[in-house]
């Protein structure tokens, strides 16, 4: 992404965006890990979390209620006091016999991950390069539409509003001659 900025870009990513790269399991379901995170919430006051992965997350089985439970209720307890967003990036079970994973009972692991969650998307594969965005729960709003992105030449990704996408849809776009590419309406990443 630092690439792709400058000059107020490059500063605002650079003040707003801090990446800690722990390399290793961080249990969040344990009083050690939790202690850590709350000590970098603590330092640098975010708006926000981002945590990859729930599987690195978890110590112990993701199947397990316990360990998923105590994940789950430090989560809370983390928004809470800190008024703070936590988004988990979590993976979908493998597809079966050639079928695709495309709703929130397909998402790996123990049913508190999604039913504690007040939303959950899942990021679909589709064709043409194009990747599907499905909104499987939102419970403080209507759940949104499935909408496509693409990434672009300067790895940010744009939102797509015409699609060929015939792996997981029944209808068949096909796009008139005259159209000389997909619409798209401005950058966003991810």
């Amino acid at each position: 992404m630092a690439q792709s900025c400058a000059g107020s870009d490059l500063s605002l990513l650079s003040d707003n965006l801090i990446i800690v790269p722990h390399g290793e399991k961080w249990p969040l379901n344990k009083p050690e890990g939790q202690h850590q995170l709350v000590n970098i919430i603590e330092a640098y006051q975010p708006d926000g979390i981002i945590i990859d992965s729930v599987a690195s997350a978890i110590q112990g089985s993701m199947n397990n209620d316990e360990h998923v439970q105590d994940l789950v209720d430090f989560n809370d307890r983390l928004r809470k006091k800190y008024d703070l967003f936590l988004w988990y990036i979590h993976h979908m079970r493998k597809a079966n016999q050639g079928g695709y994973a495309t709703g929130q009972d397909d998402i790996y692991g123990n049913q508190y991950l999604v039913n504690r969650a007040s939303s959950a998307y899942g990021i679909l594969p589709g064709k043409a390069g194009h990747i599907k965005v499905r909104n499987f729960k939102n419970r403080l709003a209507e759940k949104e539409k499935d909408y496509y992105v693409e990434r672009n030449e300067h790895l940010n990704f744009q939102k797509v509003t015409h699609v060929i996408d015939t792996h997981l849809d029944s209808v068949t776009y096909k796009k008139p001659e005259s159209e000389k590419g997909p619409e798209k309406h401005g950058n966003f990443n991810i």
